[in-house]
């Protein structure tokens, strides 16, 4: 598995797919990332890592978040709660 940043691009979206199902649009939206192509090739990749992972999955036309994705979210969150605490 990757190592993924707190407080980056994968653990905005598994907050944003904390809150229920997302489309690919939603995705894109939440990186805020410009311009809309890089913001759009940018979310693929890392939904596909998501993926992989398998900390996210794909049906009925939206992105979930899985238990296992939940789980790294949380690990994300406490990550960025000790940083804010040491400084």
């Amino acid at each position: 598995m990757p190592s993924y940043t707190p407080g980056g691009k994968a653990h905005r979206i598994l907050a944003l797919l904390e809150e229920g199902p997302a489309t690919f649009s939603d995705l894109v939206h939440v990186l805020g990332v410009s311009p809309r192509r890089a913001a759009k090739a940018k979310a693929w990749s890392i939904a596909e890592a998501l993926q992989a992972d398998r900390l996210i999955h794909r049906g009925g036309g939206a992105y979930h978040l899985t238990s296992a994705g939940a789980a790294k979210l949380a690990e994300l969150r406490a990550a960025v709660d000790g940083v804010r605490r040491a400084a």
